[in-house]
């Protein structure tokens, strides 16, 4: 994972091509968010949207022995590129657990309480219920 910041860009690339030399099979590209510590340096560090999605795009095809993917593109480009993926896959295809449990859409929404699904032994117990039940069809249950 390589974060992409105002003042790096350049080095990304290089990077990219060292992870290829060094027999790395994907690098994934991740937008810096203007949160905590990057909060206080934005005016110096940040990018703004156009900036990362047009760096992203430059960037993403041209290498031949590395895989390149890209996190918060997902009008331009897949951020997990599941086959026929197509805009944002939070809560479809891909979910993200933290350390202590939690799961949620995707990465990006980790620090947000409002887009908190559960516990991960919650959704487990409840999806083995339903599955005992029968029924697991009449509600939803986000696929993990």
């Amino acid at each position: 994972n390589l974060v992409i910041k105002y003042i790096n860009p350049d080095d990304i690339c290089h990077i990219i091509e060292m992870a290829s030399s060094l027999g790395c099979t994907e690098v994934r590209l991740l937008k810096l968010i203007n949160h905590g510590r990057a909060e206080n340096y934005w005016s110096d560090i940040g990018l703004t949207e156009q900036e990362y999605c047009e760096f992203v795009l430059k960037n993403v095809n041209i290498y031949k022995n590395i895989k390149v993917t890209a996190s918060s593109c997902s009008d331009i480009l897949p951020c997990r590129p599941f086959r026929d993926a197509q805009g944002c896959q939070a809560g479809s295809k891909l979910a993200y657990v933290t350390f202590e449990g939690n799961v949620f859409p995707c990465a990006c929404t980790k620090n947000n309480e409002l887009y908190k699904i559960g516990k991960i032994d919650d959704i487990i117990r409840l999806k083995q219920y339903f599955m005992r039940k029968k029924t697991v069809n009449e509600i939803a249950i986000c696929k993990i």
